[in-house]
């Protein structure tokens, strides 16, 4: 995968894979976005439309470990805004329930978000699942198991 990156080409990883560690690699490794294959079909169009566009796209199994790294200090640029819809996201609140809730465009809410996971994917590209683990404080093979991350 990283060959592929290295060529200029963006690479959406579209899997059954769950587990946190496996995901991360492929993030890691330069891919630009993870799709989950119980998605809606909806959602991977979306997806390949946004790694087209040269923007990130994470699974929802990635959202709750992007909002952990915010928490223990590993996305220190975000915004008071962009905490509050990544905290949305993170339990799975739609984006337009997010907008209402704040007073915002579904639109803006969006954006928020497509800037945390571009941010987010910086991140991952500079650790490697042994490194995430020490910097967030998570005992070895926290990140196979969801519920050690909430």
């Amino acid at each position: 995968m990283e060959a592929v990156a290295r060529a200029g080409h963006r690479t959406l990883i579209y899997t059954n894979e769950r587990r946190r560690e496996v995901l991360v690699g492929c993030m890691a490794a330069g891919a630009r976005g993870v799709v989950h294959k119980a998605e809606p079909l909806a959602a991977l169009a979306a997806a390949v439309a946004e790694v087209a566009a040269d923007r990130v796209v994470i699974t929802q199994a990635l959202v709750g470990l992007a909002e952990l790294a915010e928490r223990r200090g590993g996305l220190p640029s975000l915004t008071p805004r962009q905490r509050e819809i990544l905290s949305a996201r993170a339990r799975g609140e739609a984006f337009r329930s997010i907008a209402e809730r704040l007073f915002i465009g579904k639109k803006t809410a969006e954006e928020h978000m497509a800037v945390v996971t571009a941010k987010f994917a910086d991140f991952l590209r500079d650790h490697s699942p042994a490194d995430l683990e020490r910097e967030l404080g998570l005992g070895p093979g926290d990140l196979l198991d969801h519920r050690r991350l909430n």
